[in-house]
């Protein structure tokens, strides 16, 4: 293969591997868009969602653990195109609401193929591009979750609002997600994929024992508990906190994933500022999210700069988040164990969400938001300060 075809063969592989993770969005969010009508009409209510959303987030995070090793043995194609496929199924048969035990099922068929797919898209992307271009090629990439975000939202709701029924919150997705699955099955060939199995993975207690991934794994799990709880705080605290009502909440609400898109798009130029020093970049992100956490925390900003800098945290720490679970596993492309390293940094981010989520509950309630932001600043710091440690 000549070195133009090649390069076209990674762009085809790069493009199509953010098309795939995007439809993992669609596939995902588009409950939330859905569940008030899910509601409304009786087919569950409040804590049979809950429940959904529980078994679903436990299935993903289960499926990573266990499921991470499976994608550095398999080619990376396969596991891509079933889990992009069991996504859209279990989303169109989601649409026709069988009886709850069996939703209950589907979401989690739903959970466990999602978490098939990120390793193996970073696996087969890393491949396909040397260590100079790489980083670039994964910055892009990355803001695919954003981009995924934003259109899951849309797409479903479009799709309830041109076909009248719920169900379209469920069978748009799926059409999208079976159509990328056969596109990226029918451009992607075998042959391509060879090269990023050239080495055995690196056997786990090994990889556990490593420095530099024990060192990215604190990071990780503390600003995973920042990352997700901005989403689940914000808007509960703007209500409390200002008492906005509902309509002028959309604004609040749409403003975190745009925002976060922003903090995937400019991590690229911010890393070329810092000399293409990937920890140096994530450092200062969360440095960033430590100033605008102690303001936060003050409890006496006016609206205005209390958005800003919810916005400007959201911002930030989606870059932290570019440099933990995307740059930093395609470093172990050489010792084969990419996916591993991605599902093990992605489970201890949705570890460090769901524990922070348990506790803030209880402490919001009872002692307001300030401890919550103060938690956050002392989080942000003490991982700026473990990435900084060895940014050189």
């Amino acid at each position: 293969m000549t070195k133009t075809l090649k390069q076209t063969s990674a762009t085809l592989i790069a493009l199509l591997s953010y098309l795939a993770y995007s439809c993992v969005y669609l596939c995902r969010l588009n409950l939330s868009v859905a569940s008030v009508s899910i509601k409304e009409q009786g087919i569950m209510n409040e804590a049979e969602l809950g429940a959904l959303s529980g078994i679903f987030l436990a299935t993903y995070a289960a499926g990573k653990l266990l499921l991470g090793r499976v994608g550095d043995k398999i080619p990376p194609k396969k596991l891509i195109v079933s889990g992009l496929f069991l996504c859209g199924l279990s989303n169109l048969i989601f649409a026709f609401f069988p009886p709850t035990p069996f939703l209950y099922l589907l979401w989690m068929l739903n959970g466990a193929a999602q978490s098939l797919i990120w390793g193996p898209i970073l696996r087969i992307v890393s491949s396909h591009f040397d260590a100079e271009r790489r980083a670039t090629v994964l910055s892009f990439l990355a803001t695919c979750i954003g981009v995924g975000s934003i259109l899951g939202v849309f797409a479903a709701t479009l799709g309830i609002s041109l076909f009248k029924t719920v169900s379209a919150a469920f069978f748009v997705p799926a059409a999208i997600t079976l159509f990328v699955t056969a596109v990226f099955l029918i451009f992607i060939h075998e042959k391509e994929e060879k090269a990023s199995a050239k080495l055995p993975p690196l056997p786990l207690k090994e990889l556990l024992s490593d420095p530099a991934f024990r060192r990215m794994a604190c990071p990780a799990f503390m600003h995973g508990v920042i990352k997700d709880n901005i989403n689940v705080w914000m808007c509960l605290f703007f209500v409390s906190a200002y008492n906005l009502d509902l309509k002028n909440l959309a604004f609040y609400i749409f403003l975190v994933p745009l925002l976060t898109l922003v903090g995937r798009i400019i991590y690229l130029p911010v890393l070329r500022l810092c000399k293409n020093n990937e920890n140096l970049t994530a450092s200062l992100s969360l440095f960033l999210t430590a100033v605008f956490m102690i303001a936060l925390s003050t409890g006496k900003l006016p609206l205005s700069l209390a958005l800003i800098c919810f916005g400007g945290s959201a911002c930030m720490i989606s870059m932290a988040n570019t440099t933990l679970l995307s740059v930093f596993p395609a470093r172990y492309l050489e010792r084969g164990c990419v996916s591993s390293v991605a599902s093990y940094m992605d489970v201890l981010t949705y570890s460090g969400a769901a524990l922070g989520s348990v506790i803030y509950g209880t402490v919001c309630e009872s002692f307001g938001y300030s401890p919550m932001f103060l938690s956050w600043f002392v989080l942000a710091l003490l991982s700026g300060i473990l990435l900084l440690y060895k940014s050189h």
